[in-house]
């Protein structure tokens, strides 16, 4: 069952799990713990810098039901945080010398409409492809409890126009990372679930991740709330397969701190793999990350993640070897905002007193 969030609307202050490592950091840690004191998220939060874990912790509630509380091995649908797990797992077919990235993907997958033909996995990576949003397809969200493959959700859009020249445009697609967990499940021979795990998660010893699937029994999945109004309910269950390579993964932020170190320690990929995953193409974008600068100057690289009351966000700065990432089950929690202003605390120069996050 997947569902969707809210935020209690009694106090929780006292509510958490988890754990803060001091040392050097500590003042930080103590900020980001005010911080968030002030926030009252209803999330699994993790602030970590040069592999120092500086907060690992769970706000509220896991279910407001039983009142379990959110814990850091608590699991949570990350959403589109899944589209740079798909990005890597094209990049490692790349470096096997299974995949070009700028050849026609209609050279590896049969059965593409004509205008899909020339679609390249480069252009699926940034975006650029032309293919729609799979939410603008008119009763998508309404159908997203019907079980169907990522396959037979590809087939609904084959009518569908492209929305630009491929390569000319940025529409962010969540299409066209379907059609690249595709490409991975034809050429490994092998299921996206299977493929990330044996490639991803077992080598990086995230046993709390996954490809989610309704048949699952996950004991430590947090249930998922939305509002209806201004009322809080479960969100609706979904046919999470439909969504496989651009939406589908759940984790938990104690192997998302594994992620982090991955991906700040360019394992998994060679350096040149990494550096070409993070050139962007058009709207800053690159393959799976949101890649900017910000008004400070300071490189960051993103993503957010939504899906049926699950919400997160994961910002990496590469040069302080920064990561923040915050998990939620509560649609109103809204986590991309709590990510970026524990980014901007983490980031602002501790000898600047009264400058924090707005």
């Amino acid at each position: 069952m997947i569902r969707a969030g809210c935020r209690l609307s009694v106090v929780i202050l006292v509510l958490y799990t988890g754990y803060a490592v001091p040392g050097d950091d500590s003042d930080l840690t103590r900020k980001i713990e005010a911080h968030l004191r002030t926030v009252n998220p209803n999330a699994a939060v993790l602030v970590m810098r040069k592999k120092q874990t500086l907060l690992a912790r769970g706000y509220g509630f896991a279910s407001y039901e039983s009142a379990s509380p959110i814990e850091p091995t608590t699991q949570f649908l990350i959403g589109s945080i899944t589209k740079q797990f798909t990005a890597t797992a094209i990049m490692m077919l790349f470096e096997n010398g299974m995949l070009d990235l700028h050849a026609p993907v209609s050279e590896y997958l049969d059965d593409l409409p004509a205008k899909w033909q020339q679609l390249t996995a480069h252009q699926l990576l940034t975006h650029t492809s032309g293919l729609m949003h799979s939410w603008a397809l008119e009763g998508f969200a309404a159908t997203m409890a019907e079980p169907r493959d990522v396959h037979e959700t590809l087939a609904r859009f084959h009518q569908e126009p492209l929305l630009s020249a491929p390569g000319t445009e940025f529409n962010y697609s969540g299409v066209g990372y379907f059609l690249l967990a595709a490409l991975i499940e034809k050429l490994s021979g092998e299921t996206y679930e299977s493929y990330l795990s044996s490639e991803v998660f077992g080598p990086l010893q995230m046993s709390n991740s996954g490809a989610h699937s309704p048949e699952q029994d996950l004991d430590n999945l947090a249930e998922s709330y939305m509002y209806r109004d201004d009322k809080r309910i479960r969100s609706p269950d979904i046919h999470t397969p439909i969504l496989t390579g651009g939406g589908n993964l759940y984790s938990s932020i104690e192997d998302m701190a594994k992620w982090c170190n991955a991906m700040i320690g360019n394992e998994l990929l060679t350096h040149s793999s990494f550096k070409r995953m993070y050139s962007t193409e058009l709207n800053n974008f690159g393959y799976g990350w949101g890649v900017h600068t910000d008004d400070r100057g300071i490189a960051y690289r993103a993503h957010a993640g939504g899906v049926v009351g699950f919400n997160s966000v994961i910002v990496v700065a590469p040069e302080s070897e920064l990561c923040v990432v915050v998990l939620s089950n509560d649609f109103r929690a809204n986590a991309p905002r709590i990510g970026f202003e524990l980014f901007k605390l983490a980031t602002t120069p501790s000898s600047d007193e009264g400058v924090g996050v707005d």
